[in-house]
């Protein structure tokens, strides 16, 4: 088996390398929200990071809601798993452990324990 021969990996290497990535992509966008606020300011540089991360999440939640409706399914937080496009992998390495549970506002979020980011 050669070095680049990936077609015997096991699940608790993948789950490492998976890890590794997802601590230098997090690494990333750390340096690139640092180096925004260095150059326009703690109240500029917060609010355009703020407006990336929200222009994100709708295009993650857009892209899930399309996934959710073409399936035939209601579009709730209980079904947002079932988008395949964006969906986090459910083995060891991006965390130790999750739940759904009930926020105060009655609404339904996800917990995860033992993030890697």
């Amino acid at each position: 088996m050669g070095k680049n021969d990936i077609s015997s990996i096991g699940i608790e290497q993948a789950g490492k390398a998976l890890a590794s990535v997802s601590r230098r992509i997090a690494l990333l966008h750390l340096a690139y929200a640092k180096a925004i606020v260095k150059e326009l300011g703690e109240e500029r540089g917060t609010r355009l990071i703020s407006e990336a991360i929200k222009d994100y999440a709708v295009k993650i939640g857009e892209k899930i809601r399309m996934e959710v409706e073409k399936k035939g399914l209601e579009t709730t937080p209980e079904n947002f798993g079932e988008g395949d496009s964006y969906a986090l992998p459910d083995f060891p390495g991006m965390h130790t452990g999750r739940e759904t549970v009930k926020a105060a506002d009655g609404s339904t979020r996800y917990r995860a324990y033992g993030c890697v980011l």
